[in-house]
């Protein structure tokens, strides 16, 4: 029962979100503290996006609050 409900809610989202959404790049939030450098190396190497895909939008957070903040509105 469950799962039909987020079936259908899966089914109905992708109807209405637009196509043109993969061809705007990655945005990705980060706090710069040294666990983070993880991100850094990762998109140097290349082993974090597919080829041909454009690269992502680094976006710097100076809080926490303010990432988590950021997360949940979109």
């Amino acid at each position: 029962m469950l799962f039909g409900y987020v079936a259908a809610s899966v089914l109905a989202l992708s109807a209405v979100l637009p196509v043109h959404a993969a061809e705007q790049p990655l945005e990705i939030g980060y706090l710069p503290i040294l666990p983070a450098a993880q991100l850094f190396v990762g998109l140097e190497s290349g082993d974090l996006l597919p080829e041909g895909e454009p690269a992502p939008k680094l976006v710097s957070f100076q809080s926490g609050p303010a990432l988590t903040q950021a997360l949940i509105a979109g």
